[in-house]
C-alpha cells in the first residue's frame, strides 16, 4: 500500500483500484465501483484498450469527496437508476486532466482541465470522456447548494471557467480540498459546504444563461416558495405569484420560458418527495394513501396513476423493490 493511501484510509476514506481485479473484469468492477462510490450510475465503455481506473473516496460531513483517475468512457444516470436510489445530491465535477462533456437539462458543457460543472443527481444526465483522465467530484446535499444557487434546473451542465475570476477561485478551493482532504476535521465541513455553495454561486451569475432580465432569479423564488409549500394541497399559481410579487400569469410566462408549467413541475415534486419516503425504512409504519395526502395528493386514485405513469410501477410496488440492491445493468 502506498503512503497516500495509507492516510487517506487511516482518515476513514476508501479507495477502489481496477487493477486489484484480473483485466478480464476490471469494467465490470469498475461498475460496482461508481455504483458504491457515488449513485447508481451506468458507465459505458469507450475504446479498445485495457481498462484501468480509481476512486478515492471520503464523506466529509454533509460532503462527499473523491478522486477519481480514468479510461474512456461514457457515464449514464438514468431514469430507471434515478428510480432505484435518489441521494438528495449535486455533484461538482472539476475536471483535473483530460476532456470530458457533461449533458443535463438540454445544456452541454465542454470540460478542460481547471473547468467545473454541476449536475444535479436527482435528474438524467450524462458525462463522456473520449480518453484518459482526472477529476475531483465534490458531492454536495440539494438543500445545501438550493440555499445559495436556488435552482439546480438552471445551473446544471453549465461551464464554468477554471483560468479566470469566480470560477478559478472556485477550482482552487476544490483542488485545496481534495489535496487535504486526509486531515480536515469532520466539524468544520458544513461550513466549507457552505462557502463552497456560495462561492459557486458567484461563479454562476458571473455567466448567467440567456432570459429575460430577472427571469432566472423570480423563477427560483418562485420554485422555493413552492417547494416549501408542496403538502398544502390548495397550493395555486395565485398563492404563489403573490408571494414573491409577480401576477399568476406572469408566474405562468417564467415557467414556460423554461418549457415548464407550473402543475406539471408541482406534480413532479410532489412525486419526487412521496417516492423518497416509500423508499425510506423510517416510514414504514405510514401508509401508502397516508404519504400521498402528506405530500399534497387528496386522491390515492390519483396519486397512484401519475405515480405509475410517471414511474412505471404502482407505489406500492415501488416500495417493495427498494431493497433491490442488484449492480446495474445498461
Amino acid at each position: 500500500m502506498q503512503a497516500d493511501d495509507a492516510t487517506w484510509e487511516a482518515y476513514g476514506g476508501r479507495i477502489w483500484r481496477t487493477r486489484q481485479v484480473p483485466e478480464h473484469e476490471r469494467f465490470a468492477y469498475w461498475r460496482e465501483v461508481v455504483w458504491q462510490a457515488f449513485v447508481p450510475l451506468a458507465p459505458v465503455r469507450l475504446g479498445g484498450r485495457a481498462f484501468e481506473g480509481t476512486v478515492e473516496s471520503r464523506r466529509l460531513g454533509p460532503l462527499g469527496l473523491a478522486r477519481i483517475t480514468s479510461g474512456a468512457q461514457r457515464v449514464l444516470r438514468t431514469e430507471r437508476l434515478i428510480a432505484h436510489r435518489d441521494d438528495g445530491a449535486a455533484y461538482l465535477n472539476l475536471q483535473v486532466a483530460g476532456h470530458g462533456t457533461v449533458s443535463q437539462d438540454g445544456r452541454t458543457a465542454r470540460l478542460t482541465p481547471g473547468d467545473l460543472a454541476l449536475v444535479d443527481g436527482s435528474r438524467p444526465f450524462a458525462l463522456e470522456f473520449a480518453g484518459d483522465f482526472r477529476q475531483i467530484c465534490l458531492t454536495v446535499p440539494l438543500e445545501v447548494l438550493t440555499t445559495r444557487v436556488g435552482l439546480p434546473e438552471l445551473a446544471s451542465a453549465r461551464r464554468i471557467e477554471g483560468s479566470t475570476g469566480a470560477g478559478a477561485v472556485v477550482s482552487a478551493a476544490l483542488a485545496a480540498l481534495a489535496a487535504q482532504a486526509a486531515a480536515i476535521d469532520r466539524g468544520a465541513a458544513r461550513g466549507m459546504a457552505d462557502h463552497l455553495a456560495g462561492l459557486l454561486a458567484i461563479a454562476l451569475e458571473e455567466r448567467p444563461p440567456r432570459c429575460a432580465p430577472g427571469g432566472d432569479r423570480l423563477l427560483g423564488a418562485a420554485m422555493r416558495e413552492a417547494r416549501g409549500s408542496l403538502a398544502d394541497p390548495a397550493l395555486s399559481p395565485t398563492s404563489v405569484a403573490s408571494r414573491v410579487g409577480v401576477s399568476s400569469g406572469q408566474l405562468h410566462r417564467l415557467f414556460a420560458a423554461r418549457g415548464l408549467t407550473f402543475g406539471r413541475w408541482i406534480r413532479e415534486q410532489r412525486l419526487q418527495r412521496c417516492r423518497l419516503e416509500l423508499a425510506d425504512p423510517a416510514h414504514d409504519h405510514r401508509g401508502v394513501a397516508e404519504i400521498a395526502a402528506a405530500w399534497g395528493f387528496a386522491s390515492p386514485a390519483h396519486f397512484s396513476r401519475v405515480f405509475r405513469r410517471a414511474y412505471g410501477m404502482a407505489p406500492g410496488a415501488w416500495r417493495e423493490r427498494r431493497g433491490d440492491g442488484a449492480a446495474p445493468d445498461s
